[in-house]
C-alpha cells in the first residue's frame, strides 16, 4: 500500500468518523477531571484499591456488594500512576472513550449509513453516561464490556468464529466479576437467543451447540464468585442497602435519564426511534398489492435491542418488590448502548436528510446544555475543600467527630494532613441516619469526652441529625459554621464552661 492509500484509508469514515468520536469523548471526560473532590463511593474506592490482591478479594468476600475486577484492576494502575483524583478517575475515562467506538462499530456492523455515528455521538455526549466517565467506580468498565458481550454474541449467532467464541466467553466472565448485575446482562442474551427458536431457527441451530458451551464455560469460571453473590443476597434481606423500594414510574424513568434527565426530551428521542419501527411493517400499495415484505433480519436487530433493555431494567425491578431492592439507575448503565443504537437506526430512517441534521442539532443543544450544568455546579461532597479548612484553622489536639462513620476512615485519611487532630465518631452499632434523641444523649458524651472544643462535619442532611446539634448546642458554643455544598456542613464548637471560665478571668 503506498502512502497516499495509507492517508486515503486513515481518513476514510471507517476510521475518521469513530477516531473523532472518541475524541470528543475523550475531550469531554477529562474536562475539569479532578475539579471536584472524590465522593463517598470513590474515597472507598480508594482505600479498597490500596489493599493487597487477598485483602481486595476478602473485602469484596464479606463487606461489599460488588466482584473485585474492578478494584484488581485500580490495585494495579495505582501502583505506576499513584492515587491522586485524576489517576483513580482516569480508566473510567479509558473505558468510556472505547465504549464509544465499540458502540460506533455496534452499529456500522447492524446497518449501512449513519445509525452508527449517531449512536456513537449520542455516547459521546450522554450527560447520563459523563458523570461516570469521571467516578472512580466500574460502572464504565461495567459499560464497555457489555457492549462488547453483545457484539460477541451477535458474531458467534451471524457470523461464525472461534476468535469470537473465546472473546465472548472471555468478556462474558469479565462482565460478571465486574458487576453483579451482569447476569441481567447475560439473561437478556439467553431470551434472544431461545427466541430466535421460533424467529430464526436456522441460526439457532448455528449457535446453540457453541453457546451453550461458551455459557458452559462462563458458567464454571463464575461458580465460586456465583455462590458469594447468594451469600450476599441472603445478606442484604438482613441487612437492607441504602436503595429504596422502587415503584412502577421507575421504569420509564429510566429512558428519561438517559434523555438528559428530561422527559420531553425522552419522548423526542422515542419519537426518533419509531422512524425505523414504522418501516419494519408491511405496507400495500394504492391498488392493495404488498411493497414491503417483514425484513426478518431487521426485526431481530430491533428485539436484539429491546431484550437488552428488558431485562436490564425488569427483573431488578420485580425482585426489589419481592425482596430487598437492588434496582438502581446507576446500574442500568450497561443498557444504555442499546436505546442509543435504537435512537441511532431511527434518526437514520428520518426521509429528510435537512430533518437528520436539525434533530442533531437539537441532541447536540440538550445534551450540551445538561454538560454545562454538570461541569459549573457542584455535584459532590467538597471533602477536598472541607477538610483543608479544618486542617488550616483547627488547633492541636483538637475534636473532630464525624457524623458519619464512614467518612472518618475514608475522607480524612485520603485528604487530611495532620496527626495531631483527634478523630472521632458515632460506631457501627449506632445508624447515624436515623438518630433520636435517646441515642444522642447515651452515645455522644463517651465519644465527646472533656474536649474543651470539637470540629462537626455533618453529611446528609436530614431532619433528625437536628437532635446531634442541639445536644450539641446545649454544652458548647457554636463558634463558626460553614455550608461546603451538596450537604456538607462543618461546624466548630468551644465548651460553654470554658466560654463561662475566661470570662471570669477577664
Amino acid at each position: 500500500m503506498g502512502f497516499k492509500q495509507k492517508i486515503k484509508t486513515l481518513f476514510s469514515s471507517a476510521v475518521f468518523m469513530p477516531a473523532g468520536l472518541m475524541v470528543l469523548g475523550l475531550v469531554l471526560s477529562i474536562w475539569d477531571i479532578d475539579g471536584e473532590s472524590l465522593w463517598q463511593d470513590e474515597l472507598y474506592t480508594a482505600k479498597t484499591a490500596a489493599y493487597t490482591i487477598s485483602g481486595i478479594l476478602e473485602n469484596s468476600m464479606h463487606k461489599d456488594l460488588n466482584p473485585p475486577l474492578y478494584y484488581l484492576i485500580l490495585h494495579f494502575w495505582i501502583k505506576v500512576f499513584g492515587c491522586t483524583e485524576t489517576a483513580l478517575r482516569f480508566p473510567s475515562t479509558v473505558f468510556s472513550v472505547i465504549t464509544i467506538g465499540l458502540v460506533y462499530y455496534l452499529g456500522t456492523m447492524f446497518w449501512a449509513g449513519r445509525a452508527g455515528l449517531y449512536a456513537g455521538l449520542l455516547t459521546a455526549i450522554s450527560s447520563y453516561l459523563l458523570p461516570y466517565a469521571q467516578e472512580a467506580r466500574c460502572y464504565s468498565l461495567l459499560a464497555m464490556l457489555g457492549v462488547l458481550s453483545m457484539i460477541g454474541l451477535w458474531k458467534m449467532i451471524y457470523n461464525y468464529s472461534s476468535r469470537w467464541f473465546w472473546i465472548y466467553t472471555i468478556v462474558s466472565v469479565l462482565m460478571l466479576y465486574c458487576h453483579s448485575y451482569a447476569m441481567f446482562h447475560l439473561f437478556a442474551q439467553v431470551v434472544f437467543v431461545g427466541s430466535l427458536y421460533y424467529l430464526d431457527r436456522q441460526h439457532f441451530r448455528f449457535f446453540y451447540r457453541r453457546g451453550i458451551l461458551s455459557w458452559l464455560i462462563t458458567g464454571l469460571l463464575y461458580l465460586p464468585w456465583f455462590i458469594i453473590t447468594l451469600l450476599q443476597f441472603f445478606r442484604i434481606q438482613e441487612r437492607p442497602t441504602f436503595l429504596k423500594t422502587p415503584t412502577w414510574i421507575d421504569i420509564p424513568w429510566v429512558i428519561k435519564v438517559f434523555s438528559a434527565d428530561s422527559t420531553k426530551f425522552g419522548l423526542f428521542l422515542l419519537a426518533l426511534c419509531c422512524f425505523w419501527f414504522l418501516t419494519l411493517f408491511p405496507r400495500s400499495d394504492d391498488d392493495g398489492g404488498r411493497r414491503r415484505r417483514f425484513d426478518l433480519t431487521e426485526w431481530n436487530k430491533a428485539w436484539f435491542l429491546g431484550v437488552w433493555i428488558l431485562c436490564t431494567v425488569i427483573p431488578p425491578f420485580i425482585l426489589s418488590l419481592i425482596s430487598s431492592p437492588i434496582f438502581s439507575i446507576r446500574y442500568m448503565v450497561s443498557c444504555t448502548a442499546a436505546f442509543y443504537l435504537l435512537v441511532g437506526r431511527g434518526l437514520m430512517n428520518v426521509p429528510s436528510v435537512l430533518f437528520q441534521f436539525a434533530a442533531t442539532g437539537v441532541v447536540l443543544l440538550v445534551f450540551g446544555y445538561e454538560n454545562h450544568l454538570w461541569f459549573s455546579l457542584v455535584q459532590r461532597e467538597q471533602w477536598r475543600q472541607s477538610i483543608a479548612y479544618v486542617d488550616t484553622h483547627a488547633t492541636q489536639g483538637e475534636l473532630l467527630f464525624f457524623q458519619a462513620p464512614g467518612y472518618r476512615k475514608l475522607a480524612y485519611p485520603y485528604y487530611g494532613t495532620r496527626a495531631d487532630l483527634i478523630l472521632s465518631g458515632f460506631p457501627p452499632t449506632v445508624d447515624s441516619l436515623h438518630l433520636t434523641p435517646e441515642v444522642v444523649a447515651k452515645a455522644i458524651p463517651p465519644l465527646v469526652g472533656s474536649h474543651e472544643s470539637l470540629w462537626l462535619i455533618l453529611t446528609d442532611e436530614t431532619d433528625k441529625q437536628e437532635y446531634l446539634r442541639s445536644w450539641l448546642q446545649q454544652q458548647y458554643q457554636s463558634v463558626e459554621h460553614r455550608e461546603f455544598g451538596y450537604y456538607l456542613d462543618v461546624y466548630h464548637y468551644q465548651n460553654r464552661k470554658s466560654e463561662r471560665e475566661e470570662e471570669r478571668i477577664d
